[in-house]
């Protein structure tokens, strides 16, 4: 990451390229911005809000003396927001745009399925670059790979796009509403989802089998309750999805080198004893009474937090302590409401409830039923990922809510 001299540490020359960006495109667009201000949406006005509410919580910091650059790399993600607006904007001028999108997407899964599986082997199968790769991902900081007692955990923060192609494809299994063909193809229906699961059964993230749970039961259950699917097609559907996952299991079965001990999963789906989960449990006290200190209008961004965690990487580099102070943590609904108060917090929750009504809406008129459902069951499954592992706070999870909004928002003009 290139990064330039600023008055309180450095400034990454993305974050220059990225405002030099919106204030060209806002000068240049500035009538379509206009239009689109005054044929604004409930939920719009929402996702202004959420930047209303950022600013809020990066004032409220600096006033604390939390200090500027705390604040600044605390609340940056969020700037990202602002893409919206130029998004929109392609998407009503292109009406291809979702269709464009979800092939760019697939093709992009496609590549981090590969290398994600393509870690796994070298580091299974104890390859001579091995070393040299490892470094390679940490110094790139796309991902982590952890030794798990033979067996590698391979996870990149961008698989949570994974989850969104699984309950995609999951939807495609009953609907055939979604404006691409590739689907026809039983062949690609197949492959696709085998690497996506393999790569997430590699990913070994707990929050990642929470979240996907909890937006496929719910893409079915609302799926059943309109009648876009009834109780006697689910046995051939989880028939289908149950050698899906078989295979994908193989596949990484193979590519470990030697048919693994499933021990590992269960070891990893353990929750006592674990010193990721313990640091969670052991966070979750100091973030609450940090909270009780100002729990409406919140403490602002760059709000550190102490507290004793048992993350062995951490107990050796504080002398065997444990102790541990930051800004950036885990439970990320938590983190809003300390960080912007009650208020920001409900301005979030409300956001992504107006995208599933949105998607409601269509259900019920029967417009957009796989991208309607898709939005449903994407938006649980970010909600659900980002109580215990950030993502709302990180330019992937503001994109996935970003492109939820366009799927199922059809009112957006800009002549």
């Amino acid at each position: 990451m290139i990064r330039l001299p600023f008055v309180y540490g450095y400034i990454s020359l993305r974050h220059i390229w990225f405002f030099v960006f919106l204030i060209i495109f806002a000068l240049k667009h500035r009538g379509a911005l206009y239009i689109l201000w005054q044929r604004r949406t409930i939920t719009l006005d929402l996702i202004i809000g959420t930047l209303f509410v950022t600013l809020y919580g990066a004032v409220l910091g600096i006033l604390r003396g939390n200090g500027l650059k705390d604040v600044f790399f605390d609340a940056n993600a969020f700037i990202f927001l602002l893409m919206f607006f130029p998004i929109v904007y392609i998407a009503v001028r292109d009406s291809t745009f979702l269709q464009r999108i979800t092939y760019f997407l697939l093709g992009s899964l496609t590549v981090l399925s590969f290398m994600t599986l393509l870690t796994f082997f070298i580091f299974s199968n104890a390859i001579s670059i091995a070393p040299a790769w490892y470094m390679w991902v940490r110094d790139v900081r796309i991902g982590e790979i952890t030794d798990i007692g033979g067996l590698y955990r391979v996870f990149f923060q961008s698989h949570i796009f994974l989850l969104i192609a699984v309950i995609v494809f999951g939807i495609l299994s009953f609907i055939k509403q979604f404006p691409l063909n590739f689907y026809s193809h039983k062949t690609v229906f197949f492959i696709f989802p085998i690497i996506f699961i393999g790569s997430l059964i590699v990913s070994m993230s707990r929050s990642f089998a929470l979240g996907i749970t909890a937006g496929i039961a719910t893409v079915f259950g609302v799926a059943l309750f309109l009648g876009k699917i009834t109780l006697k097609d689910f046995p051939k559907l989880v028939i289908k999805w149950l050698f899906i996952f078989l295979c994908a299991l193989l596949l990484v079965g193979l590519l470990s080198g030697s048919f693994f001990d499933v021990t590992h999963f269960k070891e990893r789906l353990q929750i006592a004893g674990d010193p990721a989960v313990d640091s969670r449990w052991a966070l979750i006290k100091p973030v609450m009474e940090e909270i009780k200190n100002n729990p409406v209008f919140g403490e602002g961004f760059g709000t550190s937090v102490s507290f004793k965690t048992s993350d062995p990487r951490i107990i050796e580099t504080t002398e065997g302590t444990g102790e541990y102070q930051t800004y950036s943590f885990e439970w990320g609904f938590f983190d809003l409401w300390l960080k912007t108060g009650f208020f920001g917090l409900i301005v979030w929750l409300v956001l992504l409830f107006s995208i599933i009504r949105s998607a409601f809406d269509l259900l019920r008129r029967g417009e957009s039923v796989a991208e309607a459902l898709s939005a449903v069951g994407i938006v649980v499954t970010v909600a659900v990922v980002h109580f215990f592992t950030p993502y709302l706070n990180h330019p992937l999870g503001i994109m996935i809510v970003i492109l939820m909004t366009i799927a199922v928002e059809k009112k957006y003009e800009l002549a």
